[in-house]
C-alpha cells in the first residue's frame, strides 16, 4: 500500500478549487499519482498509488459513513510507527559514544527482531 496525506499546496490548483459535498471524493490525475480530495469534518487531501475511487462503509457511533478505501487503509495502518518505537523504546542498545551508522545498524538490526517476533506471535 502507497497512500498517505497531502497538504492543498501539495495538490492540483483544479482539484484544491472545486466544491464538492460532505461525503464525496473528487479524484485527479496529474502526473504519476492520483489525488483525491474527500470532504469530511474537513477537507483531507489523499495522494495514494494503488486505490481507485472506491468507497467503504462504516458504522460509528450506530452512524453509516462513507470513506473512500485510500483513508480507511490509511486509518488501519498508520499507527505502525509508533508502537514500534513504543515497543523498542525499552531495549535501546545504543550508546552516546557510537558513530551514527553503528546506531543506525542497530536499530535496523532491533527493528528485524521485532518483526520476526510479531510474525512469530501470529
Amino acid at each position: 500500500m502507497c497512500a498517505g496525506t497531502a497538504r492543498a499546496n501539495r495538490v492540483p490548483r483544479e482539484l484544491k478549487n472545486c466544491k464538492i459535498a460532505k461525503g464525496r471524493i473528487k479524484s485527479m490525475t496529474k502526473g504519476p499519482l492520483p489525488a483525491q480530495k474527500f470532504e469530511d469534518k474537513k477537507t483531507v487531501y489523499m495522494l495514494t498509488a494503488s486505490h481507485s475511487a472506491e468507497t467503504v462503509s462504516k458504522t460509528r457511533h450506530d452512524q453509516q459513513r462513507t470513506l473512500p478505501k485510500c483513508i480507511d487503509t490509511y486509518n488501519k495502518n498508520m499507527g505502525g510507527v509508533d508502537q514500534i518505537d513504543q515497543m523498542l523504546e525499552p531495549y535501546d542498545a545504543t550508546r552516546k559514544t557510537v558513530h551514527w551508522y553503528v546506531k543506525l545498524a542497530i536499530h535496523l538490526i532491533q527493528i528485524a527482531v521485532l518483526n520476526g517476533w510479531t510474525l512469530y506471535r501470529k
